[in-house]
C-alpha cells in the first residue's frame, strides 16, 4: 500500500499522445512510493453544455468521460490499479478547471498534483497547466507529452540560491532520491559576466574586482552547500558549481543535461509573489526542461 497519493490531470480528448508521460508518471509513482488517481476536468468548453444543461445532462458526458479517460490510461500502458476520476465545472476557464482539481486533490487527501503538459503556440505550457502550478497549494509534477518518457530515476537535480526557504525542499529531495536509490545533484549557479563586459563597463578595478567578487561567492556557497550535505551523512549527494554567463535557468538546464539527470526538483519562487506567479527562473525551466519538473510549493 503507498503511503502518498498524486492527483495527475489527464486530457482524455485531446489529439497529442500522452502514451510517454503516462509511461513517466508510473516510473515515478514506482521510484516514489505513490499511488496515483487520474483526473480529467469536463467543463462546457469542452464539451459544448448548453445554457440551461441540467445534472442528468452533465452526469451523461461525465460517463463519457469516463470513457476516454479510461481508454487514454490503457493506451498508454496505465497500470489497473490508478484509480480515475471526473471532475466537472461549469465554469469555462483555466482558473476554474485549477480550482476544481485542487478541490479534488483535496477531497482525495492527496499529496501531490501532476498534470501532462502540452506546450502552445504563443504559452510557455498551455493555460490549464500554467494555471494548475501558479494556484496549487500542493507540490506539482510537470510532465511533458512529447518528452521521451522516463523509466528509471538515477540522478535528481535540486537548484537551490541556499536561502533558507529551501530547505525544507532539500530535505524532501534528498528523501525521495534516497526511496528511488538515485544520486541527487545539489546545483548553485553563479552569474559571471564575460570579460568583455567587465573591460567596456568602464568600473575601477575591472576584472581583478570581479574575481575576488565571485570568489567570495563561491567560498560562500561551498560553505552552504557542506553545511546542508552534513545534515544527511549518509545521503548520495554532489554539489555542482555553475559559473554561468548568460542566465540561470540557461545554467540548471546545461547541468541537468551534462550530469544526465532523470528529474529537476525546485522551488516555484523565492519572491514575495510565489503564491502568485511561478518565479521567473522556475518557470523558464519548467518550459524550456524535457525531462519532468518537480515544483516545491
Amino acid at each position: 500500500m503507498s503511503s502518498h497519493k498524486i492527483l495527475v490531470a489527464v486530457d482524455p480528448f485531446t489529439k497529442e499522445s500522452t502514451d510517454e508521460a503516462i509511461v513517466t508518471l508510473n516510473s515515478f509513482a514506482n521510484a516514489f512510493d505513490y499511488s496515483v488517481q487520474a483526473a480529467s476536468v469536463i467543463s462546457p468548453d469542452r464539451v459544448l453544455w448548453p445554457e440551461d444543461f441540467d445534472e442528468s445532462w452533465r452526469d451523461s458526458f461525465q460517463q463519457i468521460g469516463e470513457g476516454a479517460l479510461k481508454e487514454t490510461l490503457e493506451k498508454g500502458g496505465a497500470p489497473q490499479s490508478w484509480n480515475r476520476v471526473i471532475v466537472t465545472e461549469s465554469k469555462s476557464s483555466a482558473k476554474a478547471a485549477a480550482h476544481a482539481l485542487v478541490s479534488a486533490a483535496r477531497d482525495s487527501r492527496s499529496d501531490m498534483l501532476g498534470v501532462i503538459a502540452f506546450q502552445r503556440p504563443n504559452h510557455w505550457l498551455g493555460g490549464f497547466a500554467n494555471r494548475l502550478i501558479n494556484e496549487s497549494p500542493f507540490p506539482v509534477l510537470i510532465v511533458k507529452a512529447k518528452s521521451p518518457a522516463v523509466t528509471k530515476f538515477k540522478r535528481l537535480l535540486f537548484a537551490t540560491d541556499f536561502d533558507d526557504a529551501d530547505r525544507a525542499g532539500f530535505a524532501k529531495a534528498v528523501e525521495m532520491a534516497r526511496q528511488a536509490g538515485a544520486k541527487l545533484v545539489l546545483v548553485s549557479v553563479l552569474i559571471a559576466p564575460p570579460a568583455e563586459v567587465i573591460e567596456s563597463s568602464g568600473l575601477i578595478g575591472g576584472l581583478s574586482n570581479l574575481d575576488r567578487f565571485l570568489k567570495k561567492q563561491e567560498i560562500a556557497a561551498r560553505n552552504s552547500a557542506e553545511e546542508w550535505m552534513k545534515a544527511f551523512p549518509n545521503a548520495d549527494v554532489e554539489w555542482v558549481l555553475f559559473y554561468a554567463t548568460t542566465g540561470v535557468s540557461d545554467a540548471i538546464l546545461t547541468i541537468c543535461q551534462n550530469q544526465s539527470c532523470d528529474a529537476i526538483f525546485m522551488r516555484s519562487s523565492s519572491a514575495p509573489v510565489a503564491a502568485f506567479l511561478l518565479g521567473s527562473v522556475a518557470r523558464d525551466v519548467v518550459h524550456r526542461a524535457s525531462v519532468p519538473v518537480f515544483v516545491m510549493k
